[in-house]
């Protein structure tokens, strides 16, 4: 027992106190977040937003000629300054009426209010020259090509009438795609309003009517109620799935690597001077579980900090963080135990990867094909039959038991706990033979159907 804990901490320290580690662990996600954050806020990634500019030629073959000057009128200055006030505060709306955190909806209204800005478009400066309808639209399309004009539009008899009639808007290949959409919407909005007018219905009394009342959602929860919004309960499933995924591979990778490094450079020779490949193993995968459990801690103390700032601790109960905890060390120890068998039979990095890769490839199957039918279902039979399965037990599980808004059945918890740690003690008895044999085997590392075969002859 001593000599597994002494290999525990050594692994651990290998692992934890290198630069490597440290670096990114606690610097990248700062200088990361950093970045992006500075990078989002002054506008950087968005790229400078450009008005539509120039002179539209429109083809009018509708009965009606009012249209025409119905999209005149609302690519005039007072128009279209008057439409991006309204494209930002129903913007503005939208997004702040998302926010999971009732309380905080006012503190973030602001900054979602100068993105809002820096993404709507300037108002456009548009002329419009009215063609005749047996205009010649193939010189009008030249006069586009040139540049005389900076599009056509060719309005079909019956886009009046038939909301399904799409009317033509030719562009030069240089056309950007917001500059299109604002002509787009130009037109689209002279013909509705038109459709008003014909209609002698007042547009603007109409869009306050049609207007939607804001929802305010109310949690209760056995400690009270609290205010939270539509949104929050995905927070937490999310939350815990990426922390899973974190945690367990950071774990079992540095595990894999560090075994490849010691067997290529002859050190686990050494090693096995010292301590039984048993005692070796365990040492290892505990010493990864360490540095996992390290991960998991620093990064799961964030989440719950942030909670407790937005007031989303209601979501988070003692009794789920505990199912994560155990959900983790099943998903830990049975990577671990696959990697720690790959490691033992391969002579470098190459020769892991193309092993690893099968495991890989089958497990995140099963785990996106588990997580998305969560996503949409939390209890489907889809959902619930890949709970079972022992790869993603640990990752399909975590995110349902991390939904306060739809958790599985009771009993479905300690049956997959037991099916996990079933699944657990054959791969670590599996991998224990393998790891016998191929610590000091050199050469070509075996298939996986070879890795089955020494499993049974050991």
């Amino acid at each position: 027992m001593h000599k597994i804990l002494v290999t525990a901490i050594r692994e651990y320290k290998s692992t934890v106190l290198t630069p490597a580690f440290i670096f990114a662990t606690f610097i990248l996600p700062v200088i990361f977040y950093g970045v992006m954050i500075a990078a989002i806020s002054s506008g950087a990634l968005e790229g400078d937003k450009q008005a539509a500019e120039g002179t539209i030629g429109i083809v009018n073959q509708t009965p009606n000629s009012d249209v025409v000057e119905s999209i005149e009128r609302f690519f005039t200055p007072e128009q279209q300054a008057t439409y991006r006030v309204r494209q930002v505060e129903e913007a503005v709306d939208r997004q702040v009426s998302a926010l999971p955190f009732e309380e905080r909806k006012e503190a973030f209204e602001q900054g979602i209010r100068a993105k809002v800005e820096r993404e709507t478009p300037p108002p456009a400066n548009i002329t419009i020259e009215a063609l005749p309808a047996d205009a010649d639209i193939d010189v009008q399309r030249d006069r586009v090509r040139t540049g005389e004009l900076l599009a056509l539009v060719v309005l079909p008899e019956t886009v009046m009438d038939d909301s399904r009639t799409r009317f033509e808007l030719v562009g030069a290949q240089k056309l950007r795609d917001e500059i299109a959409d604002q002509i787009t919407t130009g037109v689209q909005e002279g013909i509705v309003n038109e459709r008003y007018a014909q209609a002698s219905i007042d547009r603007d009394v109409v869009r306050e009517l049609a207007k939607r009342p804001r929802a305010k959602r109310v949690t209760v929860t056995e400690s009270g109620e609290t205010d939270v919004g539509d949104r929050a309960e995905l927070i937490s499933p999310i939350a815990a799935i990426m922390l899973q995924f974190l945690a367990i591979f950071t774990g079992a990778g540095y595990l894999l690597t560090s075994m490849v490094e010691e067997k290529s450079s002859r050190v686990v020779e050494v090693l096995l001077s010292a301590v039984s490949p048993m005692q070796l193993m365990t040492g290892k995968v505990v010493g990864g579980a360490m540095v996992g459990i390290t991960v998991l801690a620093i990064y799961g103390g964030f989440g719950v900090a942030a909670a407790i700032r937005f007031g989303l601790m209601e979501l988070i109960s003692p009794a789920t963080l505990a199912m994560l905890i155990v959900y983790f060390f099943i998903g830990y120890f049975t990577y671990a135990s696959l990697f720690a068998a790959v490691g033992s039979v391969v002579n470098e990095a190459r020769e892991a990867q193309a092993l690893q890769g099968p495991l890989f490839g089958i497990a995140f199957l099963f785990i996106y094909l588990g997580m998305f039918a969560a996503m949409n279902d939390s209890n489907s039979l889809v959902t619930r039959l890949l709970s079972f399965f022992p790869l993603g037990t640990p990752f399909i599980m975590s995110m349902r038991v991390g939904n306060p808004a739809d958790p599985p059945p009771m009993w479905e918890i300690p049956a997959t706990m037991a099916v996990g740690f079933a699944t657990v003690v054959f791969l670590i008895w599996a991998s224990a033979k393998i790891f016998r044999v191929g610590v000091l085997m050199y050469g070509k590392p075996p298939s996986l159907i070879g890795l089955v075969k020494m499993v049974r002859q050991a």
